[in-house]
């Protein structure tokens, strides 16, 4: 995602992706973190339930360029099923408590064919 506004003093950036917009962040098709400190970075919810693997998601976050990059592995995006219209939003937690929404809409995700990863 580009042309974000991510501010100097970002301590944490969330993608998630839900059903519905008001569903709790516990109910989340997609939810991956990235800190400033590293700690708890990576995948947090997948279909609803506690992530097996941190590892399985990461978000790449460049304040100056901002951007913010998802990476799901091949065994992450397996388990997913295709989607459409799902609610989405990247949120920034400020090392002062505020929270912003920097970005939201519709996100669909589209399965692929081919299941084969090696």
């Amino acid at each position: 995602m580009t042309g974000l506004t991510i501010a100097s003093n970002w301590s944490k950036i969330y993608l998630t992706v839900k059903t519905h917009a008001g569903d709790a962040d516990s109910a989340s098709v997609i939810q991956v973190m990235e800190s400033v400190t590293g700690v708890g970075d990576g995948l947090l919810r997948l279909n609803g339930a506690t992530a097996s693997a941190a590892a399985g998601g990461a978000l790449a976050v460049s304040q100056a360029g901002g951007t913010v990059a998802i990476t799901l592995t091949d065994e992450t995006t397996l388990q997913l099923v295709a989607g459409y219209g799902l609610a989405y939003d990247v949120k920034e937690i400020r090392a002062d408590g505020e929270s912003y929404a920097l970005t939201q809409g519709e996100w669909n995700h589209v399965e692929t064919p081919t299941k084969a990863i090696s």
